[in-house]
């Protein structure tokens, strides 16, 4: 038996889209059946070449209102509901699922988000004509099933919906993000129930406003049991959470909603993410590997979740711990598994610096993990290698004859060490940006070039009297840093950084002993900057110095303390972390000491620190084992 389908959508001004949507189901249903609100373009004419029936309609900010009108006009057996930006991709056969006469049909919706990405929800998209089948809320509307779903059958369709209203340029068009969140207060206002208390939420987390989200999240947890939004709304607090830095209460929530939702990939994914944030490594590490093996789990599956974004971040943290082999097997994990996620490949270049690849296995790799096929992914690999200023993107602008403006062309002759050639496009380019800023200084103190430091005035925030301290310091003579501008200041760490990581030793040299005197926080900064370049040995000789202006600083121990772990300073390692524990008895102090011990194969101890971690952080899980 073959069922008729009526096609319902409300809309208002979707010319761009309404043609694909229609021309993707138009063939499988008998009517399509358009509200439209107030359009002003030409989404009309194009709906009716399409055989649609048009119904104007007075909007009154209730999305659900709009929704039962246009449901009240269908005549087939079924109703499908679309919205303008959405679609069916390739061939699909509305009739077999309706061959099982179920009340509804649930559909995976497949939001397209930018940069390739996507995330997945379910959604009732096809269901039985009823009077009894209505929507409710102003926003998210949804059919009102309660206490008539345990009465109806229904089945899940494996044919995604593809939605694209979540792109940024559509976001921005159409206002969204305001017009749901005055949506959501009306509506929470007349109904103050979980569900609305969560898209609330959400509301002000589209807009970054992480307090409110995380308030209403907290409100919508009441009454949220055996709701279907309740993993993600869990998922979404700990997101709120850790955006205020608010770790360890995230970390609570998201760990006792894994214990609910074993099975939901995304609160894994963000439960490692709180494991990162409050140094649970260990745990942070296993978890992220078991979104690996789980896949694409769950109510809600953001895109990456389970495979290249677990990588990166695998990557990053055994990068962190110094262990070479890990991140660089899971950085090419990354890379493989999502061409176009710049920042894994970043990430791969950042390794290879730190474990000094050779520039012919660095060529190697990205023959196997990334070898270009398309212009965009060219555009993506000179992208990364301008923003990390590598040697090899003058190599890839000459491979592939690309004449780049003068300033990125400056850029591939500095950093490929031919300073001549830079400073002469420098000095051709006429309007200084910004992000160049730093490259002109580094180069200016290279060549101790005076005009190139000059050209830098009025660039961002630069202004005369910062151009005669740093004309000072081209000359030699040493500056005092607390007198200076916060912008001069970041500007001369910038400077400094950029020196280490450019290996032009000397110069650096040069710098130092004109900045370092009694500062703590310049020793500090520096210190740190060479542990970021894998300077173990430099690092340690000035965090030292640091150390004895302020033993008590708990990062500075803390970072000692890794550095000569790092470098197989045991014994060292041991005294500022034992130092350590004297001064802040919290978990991550502790997996360092066991990480210590694990290093020195010391069973004894590494069993006495994990017993210590099992009885008093039970979120510790490794430990329990």
């Amino acid at each position: 038996m073959r069922f008729t389908v009526s096609l319902c959508m409300i809309v208002k001004n979707e010319e761009e889209v309404i043609g694909k949507c229609l021309e993707s189901i138009h063939k499988q249903i008998n009517e399509i059946i358009i509200v439209d609100t107030g359009s002003s373009d030409r989404t009309i004419p194009i709906a009716e070449s399409y055989g649609a029936t048009i119904h104007s309609y007075k909007w009154n900010d209730d999305f659900a209102s709009a929704r039962n009108y246009s449901l009240q006009q269908a005549k087939s057996d079924y109703i499908l509901i679309l919205d303008a930006d959405e679609y069916f991709e390739g061939e699909y056969d509305l009739q077999k699922e309706l061959a099982t006469a179920k009340d509804f049909y649930i559909f995976p919706i497949h939001n397209l988000l930018d940069n390739e990405r996507y995330f997945i929800h379910s959604a009732i998209r096809l269901f039985k004509n009823s009077p009894e089948l209505r929507y409710k809320n102003r926003l998210h509307e949804h059919l009102d099933l309660e206490g008539k779903e345990k009465q109806m059958q229904w089945s899940k369709v494996s044919v995604s919906i593809q939605h694209t209203g979540y792109q940024s340029n559509t976001i921005i068009e159409k206002d969204k993000n305001n017009r749901n969140l005055n949506l959501m207060m009306q509506e929470t206002k007349e109904h103050p129930n979980s569900y609305n208390f969560y898209n609330l939420g959400k509301a002000y987390m589209a807009i970054e406003q992480y307090e409110e989200s995380a308030e209403y999240f907290a409100k919508a947890i009441t009454d949220s049991d055996n709701q279907t939004h309740q993993a993600d709304l869990l998922k979404k607090w700990g997101e709120s959470l850790l955006q205020l830095n608010r770790s360890n209460e995230a970390l609570k929530i998201l760990y006792d909603a894994v214990q609910k939702y074993p099975a939901h990939t995304d609160l894994l994914y963000v439960l490692a993410e709180a494991y990162y944030d409050e140094k649970y490594l260990k745990d942070a590490a296993s978890t992220w590997i078991k979104c690996t093996e789980l896949g694409n789990k769950g109510d809600f599956i953001s895109e990456g979740v389970s495979d290249y974004l677990a990588y990166a971040q695998l990557a990053e943290l055994y990068k962190q711990e110094d262990n070479l082999a890990e991140a660089y097997k899971y950085i090419l994990k990354a890379i493989t598994s999502k061409r176009s996620h710049m920042p894994a490949l970043k990430k791969y270049f950042e390794i290879a610096y730190i474990y000094a690849f050779a520039e012919d296995d660095i060529k190697k790799d990205l023959d196997i993990s990334y070898k270009i096929t398309r212009v965009e992914e060219l555009q993506n690999l000179l992208d990364v290698l301008y923003t990390m200023r590598h040697y090899l993107f003058s190599g890839y602008l000459k491979s592939y004859n690309i004449s780049p403006e003068k300033n990125v062309l400056a850029i591939s002759y500095q950093y490929s060490k031919q300073y001549d050639l830079a400073k002469n496009s420098w000095y051709e380019v006429e309007h200084i940006p910004e992000e160049n800023t730093i490259d002109i200084l580094t180069l200016a103190f290279l060549l101790k070039d005076e005009k190139l430091v000059k050209s830098l005035q009025n660039v961002g925030e630069i202004g005369p009297s910062d151009i005669r301290i740093l004309l000072q310091l081209l000359h030699n003579e040493s500056i005092q840093m607390e007198e200076l501008s916060s912008s001069l200041e970041t500007l001369i760490f910038q400077l400094v950084n950029n020196l280490i990581y450019m290996k032009e030793f000397e110069a650096f040299q040069t710098v130092l002993q004109l900045l370092m005197g009694k500062d703590f926080e310049v020793k500090y900064q520096i210190g740190s900057m060479l542990n970021g370049h894998g300077y173990y040995e430099a690092a340690i000789d000035i965090l030292v110095q640091a150390y004895h202006l302020d033993s008590e600083n708990i990062q500075m121990i803390g970072l000692l303390g890794d550095i000569c772990l790092r470098a197989g300073y045991f014994d060292d390692a041991e005294y500022f972390y034992t130092n350590l524990i004297e001064r802040s008895p919290v978990y991550a102090s502790y997996e360092r000491y066991y990480r210590l011990y694990e290093r020195k194969k010391d069973e004894s101890r590494m069993q006495e620190i994990k017993q210590f971690i099992a009885a008093h952080y039970p979120m510790a899980t490794w430990s329990q084992e």
